[in-house]
């Protein structure tokens, strides 16, 4: 049995147990977080920091707008994966 194997065995377990430790050994990618974060903050219209940035509403939009308009998963995966000063200069610039 390879790594590959391994990791989806642990990652996809049938036993409802084995889930719940499935999902604090398998965490989710630092994008697909980051996404959800600016997510909450137009949903809920407040501020928040991330990763000790604080992020207002105005462009937590703005990055959340042109992660959705971009074509490949290549670069939605390269906006998120930035520093977050350069994910908002990066949208402010396509916006603009």
């Amino acid at each position: 049995m390879d790594e590959n194997e391994r990791r989806e065995r642990r990652c996809n377990p049938v036993d409802y147990e084995l889930q719940l430790q499935a999902i604090e050994a398998c965490p989710r990618p630092k994008s697909e977080v980051r996404l959800e974060q600016l997510r909450e903050i137009v949903a809920e219209h407040q501020a928040m920091k991330i990763d000790g940035h604080l992020v207002d509403v105005v462009t937590a939009n703005a990055v959340v707008k042109v992660h959705d308009a971009l074509d490949k998963p290549s670069n939605r995966e390269k906006l998120l994966s930035a520093p977050v000063p350069v994910m908002a200069d990066w949208a402010w610039r396509l916006i603009g």
